[in-house]
């Protein structure tokens, strides 16, 4: 492999660390890092969740004693830090060890960070590259940007939908579409994103949990768009096996694992600042299609993911709604295929 190639493999290997955090690290990006000589690893580590050991210091720690060889390079897919927060920074522990090379995907937009790392480490005679498979680090940490750049959460729309573009019937309930297979995969997101949202209609046709019960034991937020909280109490959505929001035109109160928060006629607003205040820098919603649609018309909509039935053909029903975007990945499951998309 020429040098750039080799830059891209290892800086795929930081990739794949990372992603290992997702559904942990949150309002933290997804970092992983790995030290590298004569193309063999000497150490590497990712972080596994909020307020717990950065990627560097996790790397390092698996290195052991000692310093880190001259000739070794440290390949990282996010700016290493420059500031004391929860944690010490990485750049100067990076400096102590004695890293000379040092290889990054992106830079930290976050304010305390932006630049700096990069600066201190060049500034101290390490030579640092950067821009190594920048735009698979920026999908990756997709979530902590849009948090730290636009004040809101990553937007995520997610649907299933039968062979011939419907997802509901004619009176507007949805029937079961996708298979077991999908449902294990809609889990595993419960796992990792923070919060989850749907539309009262939604509430009273499928009575949803909308709890993750196989990956693990982090649940997100259960988001509820009640406007005049018309949803009776024994819903499923309201037992206390996770944090629940209920967004209503006027009533502002907590109790227990419940919070009704009050939006007047100005949801987005309310909604993306209590995430923000609560750490949580992911949204999916899984309403139906008036929910769905008024995220789309709002412009707050980020990626699309699209569970498509392999078998299921309704000829007729309501259909999926219509958008633009670009396709990011696909995976073919037993009785769907899946289809995510940037917009």
């Amino acid at each position: 492999m020429d040098k750039r190639d080799t830059h891209d493999f290892w800086m795929q290997r930081c990739l794949t660390l990372a992603a290992r955090g997702l559904g942990g690290t949150a309002p933290n990006p997804l970092v992983g890092c790995v030290i590298v000589r004569n193309e063999c690893i000497l150490a590497e580590g990712w972080h596994h969740r909020a307020g717990e050991p950065h990627a560097e210091v996790e790397a390092i720690r698996a290195m052991g004693e000692g310093q880190i060889p001259s000739d070794a390079t440290v390949y990282v897919n996010l700016e290493p830090c420059a500031h004391f927060g929860k944690t010490p920074p990485c750049a100067n522990l990076l400096l102590e060890r004695g890293a000379s090379r040092i290889v990054v995907a992106m830079q930290d937009p976050f304010p305390d960070v932006h630049g700096k790392g990069l600066e201190l480490l060049r500034q101290s005679g390490v030579h640092v590259l950067t821009g190594v498979l920048e735009a698979e680090a920026t999908w990756l940490n997709r979530r902590f940007l849009s948090a730290v750049t636009r004040n809101r959460p990553w937007v995520i729309l997610k649907w299933a939908e039968t062979a011939d573009g419907y997802m509901a019937d004619e009176s507007g309930i949805r029937r079961q579409i996708s298979g077991p297979s999908a449902q294990l995969l809609l889990h595993r997101w419960r796992s990792e994103e923070g919060a989850f949202l749907v539309g009262k209609n939604t509430v009273i046709h499928d009575n949803p949990l909308l709890t993750n019960r196989l990956y693990g034991e982090k649940q997100p937020v259960r988001i509820v768009v009640d406007p005049k909280l018309e949803l009776p109490a024994y819903m499923s959505v309201f037992n206390n096996q996770a944090q629940t929001w209920v967004l209503n035109e006027a009533v502002s109160r907590i109790s227990g694992n419940l919070r009704w928060m009050a939006y007047g006629h100005n949801l987005f607003p309310v909604l993306f600042d209590a995430m923000h205040e609560d750490g949580s820098n992911s949204l999916v919603v899984e309403g139906g299609p008036v929910t769905l649609q008024r995220f789309l018309n709002s412009g707050y909509a980020d990626e699309i993911r699209i569970l498509r039935s392999k078998k299921q053909r309704w000829g007729s029903g309501i259909p999926a709604p219509a958008f633009h975007g670009t396709l990011r990945e696909t995976q073919a499951l037993h009785d769907d295929d899946v289809f995510i998309y940037s917009l």
